[in-house]
């Protein structure tokens, strides 16, 4: 078994992953239908229908729209994914859109978070961008004085 393989995966279904090796750099955007593994550094906007991985080299700046997000490196910007794992090494700064959101011991987080609607968050970051941010627990709303 590679490491790359997927046993979740059903029959037919592309198991191909795009490696961004240490060293190179990409700017622009890039529409992928497989999983990307970053451990160089791209600038733009990222979006895979399957699973964007940023490892410990790996640096991500601008918009990522993915079906999972695991970030051993850095990612800032936008980042909207059904699940986004910051693991140990981890650091996201910037905003999250997404339900399922876990962050490992020495993971790190900088921004802010906004629950997606639904159960997919393979849509366009602009239409997210349009829900009003969530309350946290205990938050209280902000006013101006007149």
């Amino acid at each position: 078994m590679g490491i790359f393989s997927r046993s979740d995966r059903p029959d037919g279904e592309n198991s191909t992953t795009t490696v961004i090796a240490r060293g190179c750099s990409i700017q622009g955007a890039l529409s992928l239908e497989c999983d990307i593994h970053v451990d160089g550094y791209v600038e733009g906007k990222l979006e895979t229908s399957q699973t964007l991985i940023v490892g410990k080299e790996g640096r991500v700046k601008g918009n990522i729209c993915a079906k999972r997000v695991l970030v051993s490196g850095l990612i800032e910007g936008e980042c909207a994914a059904n699940g986004i794992e910051i693991l140990s090494n981890g650091t996201v700064k910037g905003i999250i859109y997404s339900s399922d959101l876990s962050i490992e011991k020495g993971g790190h987080f900088v921004g802010e978070t906004k629950e997606s609607e639904g159960t997919q968050v393979i849509t366009p970051i602009e239409e997210a961008k349009k829900q009003p941010p969530k309350k946290q627990p205990g938050e209280q709303a902000k006013t101006s004085g007149a």
